[in-house]
């Protein structure tokens, strides 16, 4: 890699990181807000707009432009809710009026004490919050994501 793409990496991480800590002493739903906010204006200024509304065009067909326009703003306000809620994550998951857990005790029976499992999900919904359930059982977690 070269020395001024090291450097623009360790900048995007020191300015992601700021961010972070920013959102993280926000109350949740300002964070959540904020971060929805702040995509919705510069997410369609970036290199992906393009290649969100050809997929959408490819797969909703039907759609006219403009609610394929009104589709990705919606899609990039989304992006950054997430982005948002990420120091919060904990929280999130620890208060049952957000998160609940549905079927954990099913899914695990069986299983022996000092076993580990494998797990798949489709990427749909909220999927960065697959290891809520390892993390609600206390137990290590290892995700990946390979694109199709």
């Amino acid at each position: 890699m070269s020395v001024a793409r090291e450097i623009k990496h360790r900048l995007e991480a020191v300015l992601i990181i700021g961010v972070l800590k920013a959102l993280g002493v926000m109350p949740v739903d300002a964070a959540s807000a904020a971060g929805g906010k702040v995509m919705r204006m510069i997410g369609p200024r970036m290199r992906r707009h393009k290649r969100a509304l050809e997929n959408i065009a490819r797969f909703l067909p039907q759609l006219t432009e403009v609610e394929r326009q009104n589709l990705a703003l919606e899609m990039w306000e989304n992006a950054g809710r997430v982005f948002g809620e990420i120091p919060h994550s904990k929280r999130i998951l620890d208060d049952p009026a957000r998160f609940r857990y549905v079927g954990l005790e099913e899914a695990v029976k069986g299983v022996p004490e000092n076993s580990g499992g494998v797990a798949l999900s489709g990427h749909c919904g909220n999927w960065e919050l697959s290891p809520a359930p390892s993390y609600k059982m206390q137990k290590p977690q290892l995700s990946f994501y390979r694109s199709v």
